[in-house]
């Protein structure tokens, strides 16, 4: 949610009927709630369009080549789905928007867009995957990280997971005669068989392997 309420009343009425109607809550009964007219909470609505299937507004491609300004009642829907916790990257692509520009109407908005993995260190990235690994609840660590939905989503997918069957099959073997050796042992290992693996994804699979009690 914002830190503070846009300078706009029409921009922050817009931002919560559309939190509202994103939550499935009935257009009457926004309107009954917030004070707004049934015709205006229909509108805005009609101009989320997709957003009720979980999606992010798209704008018009002919408005994108134009170079036309979206309308207030647009770029709050925009905001809305940064102050929700979605990536400002991805709804800036999604909508045809510059990202620097969907970051300033954020920050006169008073909202604060979280984070890309992209803006994590390696320590930080790996300290989280372990965490979503070992059964943490992903809004938790959205929460505790400041992280958007997009990024937890691509850091709760083990990195192993990328690997080839045979390449697990290999390390399987490595590490049961192995198990405590170095993650640099088992590359090296691994290219004297023709194969490769990041040292990352070699660590997700050891700490997959003691969480079934197969190390």
């Amino acid at each position: 949610m914002p830190n503070s309420p846009p300078r706009s009343t029409e921009e922050w009425i817009t931002i919560q009927v559309a939190i509202a109607l994103d939550a499935e809550e009935a257009p009457e009964t926004v309107a009954k709630r917030l004070g707004v007219p049934l015709p205006q909470v229909k509108r805005i609505q009609q101009l989320m369009g997709p957003q009720s299937e979980g999606e992010v507004l798209q704008a018009d491609s002919s408005r994108k080549q134009g170079g036309v300004r979206l309308q207030e009642g647009e770029r709050a829907l925009l905001i809305a789905q940064v102050a929700e916790g979605r990536s400002l990257k991805t709804v800036a692509e999604t909508a045809g928007v510059n990202p620097n520009t969907l970051r300033l109407w954020c920050r006169k908005s008073g909202v604060e867009p979280l984070r890309e993995v992209s803006q994590l260190s390696r320590r930080e990235a790996e300290e989280i995957r372990e965490l979503l690994e070992s059964g943490e609840l992903p809004q938790d660590v959205s929460h505790a990280y400041r992280l958007s939905t997009e990024a937890v989503e691509e850091l709760r997918e083990p990195l192993h997971r990328q690997l080839e069957p045979g390449v697990l099959a290999c390390l399987l073997e490595l590490m049961k005669e192995a198990p405590k050796a170095s993650t640099t042992h088992f590359q090296q290992e691994l290219l004297g068989l023709g194969m490769e693996a990041s040292a990352e994804a070699i660590e997700s699979y050891r700490r997959r392997l003691k969480r079934l009690g197969r190390l």
